[in-house]
C-alpha cells in the first residue's frame, strides 16, 4: 500500500491566475500546455473545452472544468515528461504501477448517457518482439459495474487499482476487451512502460456534458510517484469568462445549484 502522506502534493494553477477555459472549435485536436507543470491540455476539438478554474472546486480552491456539446466534442487533461526533443519519457513500468486514483464530478445538468463520466487513461508503450506498440487503457465504471449510473452534482473518488480497463491504438484487443486488471494487462504486456497519464470526457458522447476532475495521484513500487490538486489563485473569476462558460451550460447548472 502506497503511503500517500510521504508523496509531495503538488498544487497546480492554469495560466491564467483567475482559472482558464481551452476550447477549440474546429475537428482537429488542439493542444496547450498548462504553464511548465507536466500538465497539458490535450485532444479539444469539436468545441471540447478544458480548463483549471474555480467553478467546482475540490479540495481547495479549483479543479479541471470539462465540457462537450454534441458526440463530436472531446477534450483531456494529460501529464507527460518530454524530453529537450518533446519525446514523452517513460514514468514507470505498468507492471510497477501500486496505485492510481482520481476524482470526477459530473453536473446534474448534463444530458449524455447515464453512465459516462469523466475517465482515466495511461498511455502505454510495449516492445512486441520487433513492433512498438502503443495506446491508451482505459478506466470507466460501467465496464467494472453493468449497472452503474454516474452520481450527479457530487464529487466521486476512485481508486483504480484493481479496476477493469480497455485498450486502444495499437494495444492487444483493442476496443474489444473491457475486462482486464492493469495486472492483467502487464501479463499480457511484460515490459510494457507508462509514458503518460490522462483524464478527460467526450468522443461519442451524445449530447451535451459538464464535469470535471481532480485529486490525481499515481505511484510506482521503488519508482517515481506524484499527487496533484488542480487550484486557482485566490481571486474573483472575472464575469466574462464566466459568460462563456455558459455555451457548455455550466453557468446555469451554477445559479439552480446557487439557490439551493
Amino acid at each position: 500500500m502506497t503511503c500517500w502522506s510521504s508523496a509531495l502534493a503538488i498544487d497546480v494553477y492554469p495560466n491564467n491566475p483567475a482559472g482558464d477555459f481551452f476550447v477549440n472549435a474546429g475537428p482537429s485536436n488542439a493542444s496547450l500546455a498548462v504553464g511548465s507543470s507536466g500538465w497539458y491540455y490535450m485532444n479539444v476539438r469539436h468545441s471540447g473545452g478544458v480548463g483549471i478554474n474555480g467553478l467546482l472546486p475540490y479540495l481547495g480552491t479549483g479543479s479541471v472544468l470539462l465540457s462537450g456539446v454534441s458526440g463530436l466534442s472531446k477534450a483531456d487533461i494529460e501529464y507527460w515528461k518530454l524530453n529537450n526533443l518533446n519525446v514523452p519519457q517513460p514514468l514507470g513500468l505498468l507492471s510497477a504501477l501500486d496505485a492510481i486514483s482520481y476524482s470526477w464530478h459530473r453536473v446534474g445538468s448534463s444530458t449524455i448517457a447515464s453512465h459516462l463520466h469523466p475517465s482515466l487513461r495511461l498511455f502505454v508503450g510495449w516492445l512486441d518482439g520487433t513492433t512498438w506498440k502503443s495506446g491508451y487503457l482505459v478506466y470507466e465504471e460501467i465496464y467494472n459495474d453493468p449497472s452503474f449510473t454516474a452520481p450527479t452534482d457530487t464529487w466521486v473518488d476512485v481508486d483504480a487499482i484493481g479496476k477493469k480497463f480497455w485498450s486502444t491504438g495499437s494495444l492487444p484487443d483493442a476496443f474489444s476487451s473491457y475486462d482486464r486488471t492493469l495486472s492483467q494487462w502487464s501479463s499480457l504486456m511484460p515490459g510494457a512502460v507508462v509514458l503518460g497519464f490522462s483524464m478527460g470526457a467526450g468522443s461519442g458522447w451524445n449530447g451535451v456534458f459538464t464535469g470535471a476532475v481532480d485529486n490525481f495521484k499515481y505511484s510506482f513500487a521503488g519508482g517515481s510517484s506524484g499527487e496533484f490538486n488542480f487550484e486557482v489563485q485566490s481571486v474573483p473569476v472575472p464575469e466574462p469568462f464566466t459568460m462563456a462558460l455558459g455555451a457548455a451550460g455550466l453557468a446555469a447548472a451554477l445559479r439552480r445549484r446557487s439557490r439551493r
